[in-house]
């Protein structure tokens, strides 16, 4: 299996196209070798990957058991650590969230070994995602000491934009509501000037809310609404069922 296919599906999704982005996760799947185990637990914790930021959680986790399953019989060390922390960010949005916190960390470090420490990316992606799965657990504190941590190894990754978002979460939570606010426009600006159609959405989401709960509910809806009007496709999932809710609601 072509690495550029998996690729593919988060490219398209990223960039705003969610039907193409599953229309190519059913061509990873379909052109991956039955005859080839690192190839089936390769394409499986790709979808798991695919759909986690789809948020649809119950496939994301089936999928990546599947990929574990594979991987371990097979020792496959960088897909078990992947799949592992795959199944705690899913498990940690379905309810087990202090079992996905553990799942995660277990995932990394495993992670870390396989790669020798090398890869202060990784590193970064997945303490943001650690810091929400904190934050879902019910540890504030430990969140925004994750998510600090995720800032200071992230200057140059793609993450960023969603490290900011989630700090900006954090934050909110936290009481600080105008530096919730930059750390949102941060991440706005930066999704924009990267063309990630799906991360924008995201950010302005969580701004819409902050600006509305400050009663600055026309300049939240007016954002959110042109945002939501640029999406041609999608409309089943989360993000813009969740965008539509929204707007509904700053209507009224």
């Amino acid at each position: 299996m072509s690495p550029l296919v998996h690729y593919g599906c988060l490219t398209a999704w990223i960039s705003g196209h969610a039907d193409a982005a599953r229309e190519r996760m059913s061509q990873m799947l379909a052109s991956t070798s039955a005859s080839n185990p690192y190839e089936l637990a390769l394409s499986r914790s790709c979808a798991a990957e695919f759909l986690v930021m789809l948020r649809e959680y119950e496939q994301a986790k089936s999928w990546a058991v599947r990929a574990l399953q594979i991987a371990e019989k097979h020792e496959f060390a960088e897909i078990i650590a992947t799949s592992t922390c795959y199944i705690g960010w899913a498990g940690s949005h379905l309810g087990s969230p202090t079992e996905g916190v553990a799942l995660i960390r277990q995932g990394l470090a495993k992670m870390l070994e396989a790669r020798q420490g090398q890869d202060h990316h990784q590193t970064a992606s997945w303490a943001c995602v650690l810091a929400e799965a904190q934050h879902r657990a019910g540890s504030l504190v430990e969140a925004l000491e994750t998510i600090n941590r995720a800032l200071h190894a992230s200057r140059d990754v793609p993450w960023r934009r969603e490290i900011l978002r989630i700090n900006g979460e954090l934050q909110l939570a936290n009481g600080q509501t105008e530096l919730a606010e930059a750390e949102f426009r941060k991440a706005l600006e930066l999704a924009r000037s990267m063309g990630a159609k799906s991360w924008e959405l995201r950010t302005i989401m969580s701004l819409a809310r902050l600006l509305d709960h400050e009663g600055r509910c026309e300049e939240s809806r007016l954002m959110l609404a042109e945002i939501y009007g640029w999406f041609t496709e999608g409309f089943d999932t989360s993000d813009l069922k969740d965008a539509k809710a929204l707007l509904e609601e700053l209507a009224t």
